[in-house]
């Protein structure tokens, strides 16, 4: 939701409204940079945890039950 938020929006934003602003065109390209591991990482876990596990998160650290 961050990368929607933080990235998409804005950019479609600044293309609705013709904004010309480096200063957040550079933060909408950091952000993308930054958030991209976290897409990433959703097809790694849609395809190790099984279907109906509860994932839970604690601090860095992921588990799942089954």
């Amino acid at each position: 939701m961050p990368f929607l938020t933080l990235t998409v929006l804005p950019a479609i934003g600044m293309c609705i409204l013709e904004l010309d602003t480096p200063i957040l065109y550079y933060c909408i390209l950091i952000n993308a940079g930054l958030s991209g591991g976290d897409i990433v990482q959703v097809p790694v876990f849609l395809s190790q945890v099984p279907r109906h596990a509860i994932i839970r998160n604690r601090g860095f650290e992921s588990y799942w039950k089954a």
